[in-house]
């Protein structure tokens, strides 16, 4: 739903100002203070970590691997369950990020 503005089978679920304002993202120079090494070019808005990459993507990011991401130009949803034993995504960010971003680019061709 999110990946389609808000639109569920035709149906608005929630208001696509309210995606646009997500997938808006905020100050990346701000972002790049909080020294987060492995998210370069990120920003975060409303609970929601957003790439500004090539394919738009919005991520909700939790504790031991768990994510939810979002690419809207590749079409593509990932939800990931995880339970990896370090809790810092960190730990998992830089076998995750190309993975995703390689799925994108595959799935976007």
């Amino acid at each position: 739903m999110l990946r389609c503005e808000g639109s569920l089978q035709g149906k608005q679920i929630v208001p696509a100002s309210v995606v646009a304002d997500i997938r808006r993202g905020s100050d990346r120079d701000k972002f790049a203070k909080a020294g987060y090494s492995l998210l370069g070019g990120y920003s975060y808005r409303d609970m929601w970590w957003v790439t500004h990459n090539e394919h738009q993507a919005f991520e909700a990011r939790g504790i031991h691997g768990q994510r939810l991401y979002i690419a809207p130009v590749a079409e593509m949803v990932v939800a990931r369950f995880a339970s990896h034993p370090i809790a810092a995504s960190a730990a998992n960010d830089p076998i995750t990020m190309p993975a995703l971003m390689a799925l994108g680019r595959m799935l976007a061709g």
